[in-house]
């Protein structure tokens, strides 16, 4: 990889395989009609703060509205995450979680 391209990289928030680390992909299949939909998360701006006790980020949190485009269901999507943007925990209303796998 020449200087040129590491550059390109940085400036786009891209690692070097072309993975962005500032995005997390979220995957759910509606339970009204069965599509699957796949969600962009952008981990620098879509995420709520939580604070500890003494005023310090104890974590983020997601809250998103999902609506697909064979139904007018709308899907509820509740992501807790910590302190390093990882995902500690998920609630799903009117859809199923999926993984990578199972949407393709």
């Amino acid at each position: 990889m020449g200087i040129l391209d590491r550059l390109a990289s940085a400036l786009s928030g891209k690692s070097a395989a072309g993975h962005d680390e500032n995005v997390y992909w979220l995957y759910v299949q509606c339970s009204a009609c069965g599509e699957k939909i796949k969600v962009r998360v952008n981990l620098t701006s879509d995420l709520l703060q939580n604070y500890d006790e003494a005023g310090g980020i104890s974590g983020y949190e997601l809250h998103k509205e999902i609506l697909g485009q064979r139904c007018f269901k709308l899907i509820y999507a509740h992501l807790t995450f910590d302190r390093q943007r990882k995902v500690t925990g998920h609630e799903i209303l009117g859809a199923r979680l999926l993984t990578r796998q199972e949407f393709e």
